[in-house]
């Protein structure tokens, strides 16, 4: 995917917003495979099916979902249970700790996505030590400094300058 989008539990467990969100994205058809949807895990989901309902809208449309920053809340292991996810981004906490207990965790969660057949994304990589780490654990993809930081794409827009 091209673009990722950021999705609250609380936008995603309102069916209004499910259902505007699947109408909008069927005016673009050329954008399957380039947007991908991510669950943020900041709020609590406290109303599964309709959020269950909207990752199945947008899966049977070619758009991939992503748990964001797992392991940063208490619902993790509960989102992968009851939610299909294609992918599963693994906090940056667990990426930069050198504890043994933060290694262990990560170990897991890992094995855990090889297991489930979900790809597995390290956040906040910085250093070619941390890269050459993770893909010997075995995660499948990786995000962070250390393959680049964020830049402008496009030109700044012009100001209109008023003659007055």
């Amino acid at each position: 995917a091209a673009l990722a989008v950021n999705l609250s539990a609380r936008s995603m467990e309102s069916q209004a917003f499910g259902q505007a969100l699947i109408a909008l994205l069927g005016q673009f058809p050329h954008m399957r495979g380039q947007l991908m949807f991510e669950l943020t895990e900041s709020a609590a989901i406290t109303e599964p099916e309709p959020v269950a309902a909207l990752i199945k809208a947008l899966r049977k449309k070619s758009f991939k979902v992503c748990l964001d920053d797992f392991g940063s809340g208490a619902s993790a292991f509960h989102y992968l249970r009851a939610f299909p996810f294609d992918y599963v981004k693994i906090d940056g906490m667990y990426i930069n700790s050198t504890g043994r207990r933060d290694h262990g965790i990560l170990k897991g969660m890992i094995a855990l996505c090889h297991e489930l057949g979900v790809i597995s994304v390290a956040e906040m990589i910085e250093t070619k030590v941390q890269a050459d780490r993770l893909k010997r654990l075995g995660v499948h993809l990786g995000q962070g400094y250390f393959f680049g930081r964020p830049a402008p794409t496009c030109s700044p827009v012009p100001t209109r300058q008023s003659n007055g």
